[in-house]
């Protein structure tokens, strides 16, 4: 998984999931920039009672749309998550990733679950999927043909990989999941409306959320997130009549939405 986006909750509650109610043995390996205390700050790490655990690791893995990696970058990434992978004697791949799919030429079963692609997200953003790389292709390519099944968490993203990308095979739709919200004692609604998300990401649309607030002056709007891919953690402020919160931890973002 990475920790720059949404990526990170689905994976670390997955991976949860398997542990607590499944006895899993997960190792939870990141690529790309290492997360932050906020998010290591909520990680449930350890051994359970049931015999399951939830390891943690950090691979230097460039990630695949960021467009700096070269292919012999990626390469070198995908061998590190094979040694792992063998060294902690893996029964299944769980990637998030396109091109570690391709990590199946190996052997290794991999299940590569796609969230977003560049070229639907170009076609979103009022561009052309035209303008995507070409070695950006032939990666996404490379690592649908080698996993051994393909998800995504909606019909729309299953489509886009079939048309942008060819991909002829069975995509199996499972929708993303969340845990059951902690009971908390919280008072009455204070907050009116709140998003949450990447705010710096044009796909998650911030401006629109701005635009449909912005004669409400007597009333309170909450953003989470980052509004900056270089913000740190603790960034917050007002921007009219929105109150940015920068990054909150899970718990925190369960009580901010009991006072909504």
């Amino acid at each position: 998984t990475d920790a720059v986006g949404g990526v990170w909750q689905y994976a670390t509650t997955l991976a949860q999931v398997l542990c607590d109610r499944h006895a899993a043995q997960v190792l939870l390996v990141v690529c790309g920039p290492e997360p932050g205390r906020e998010r290591l700050g909520s990680l449930p790490l350890g051994i359970r009672a049931n015999g399951g655990s939830m390891e943690l690791e950090s691979l230097p893995i460039p990630l695949e749309w960021d467009g700096a990696a070269t292919d012999a970058d990626l390469l070198e990434g995908r061998k590190a998550l094979l040694r792992l992978a063998l060294a902690w004697r893996a029964h299944v791949l769980h990637v998030n990733e396109h091109h570690l799919g391709a990590l199946g030429s190996e052997g290794l079963p991999v299940l590569l679950a796609s969230h977003s692609d560049l070229c639907s997200w170009e076609e979103a953003m009022g561009g052309s999927a035209a303008a995507v790389r070409p070695v950006y292709l032939r990666r996404v390519r490379a690592g649908l043909a080698g996993a051994a099944m393909v998800v995504a968490p909606s019909g729309s993203v299953a489509n886009a990989l079939c048309a942008q990308y060819g991909y002829l095979d069975v995509v199996r739709v499972i929708p993303n999941g969340v845990l059951e919200a902690p009971a908390l004692d919280i008072g009455g609604g204070s907050v009116d409306a709140v998003m949450a998300g990447r705010l710096w990401d044009p796909a998650k649309n911030l401006a629109t959320y701005s635009e449909a607030v912005s004669g409400l002056s007597d009333r309170r709007f909450l953003a989470i997130g980052p509004r900056g891919t270089d913000d740190p953690p603790g960034l917050t402020g007002h921007d009219g009549n929105i109150e940015y919160t920068g990054p909150l931890s899970n718990q925190e973002v369960w009580a901010t939405l009991r006072r909504t």
